[in-house]
């Protein structure tokens, strides 16, 4: 940098590095708790679907109407979409 001393840039620099510095901490806190929130629901989703297979374990398929069978079909359905 023209006509700039070189004290004045070299402290500029000290200062950018300490706030990228910062900014890569709050950039990896935030990732963990993002990180964290996307296994909270994952655990929701798995804990959800681990239900349903249980209900659907206890049906009886051999002894199912062909409407019941749509009917347990749309129930499920609709407890997956929550």
């Amino acid at each position: 940098m023209a006509g700039v001393p070189k004290a004045v840039t070299q402290r500029a620099n000290e200062i950018l590095k300490k706030i990228e510095r910062k900014n890569v901490l709050v950039n990896k806190a935030q990732e963990k708790e993002d990180k964290k929130q996307v296994s909270g629901q994952l655990d929701l989703y798995n804990f959800k679907l681990a239900e349903i297979a249980h209900e659907l374990d206890k049906v009886n398929v051999n002894e199912l109407t062909p409407i019941e069978a749509l009917n347990t079909l749309v129930k499920i359905k609709e407890e997956i979409k929550g």
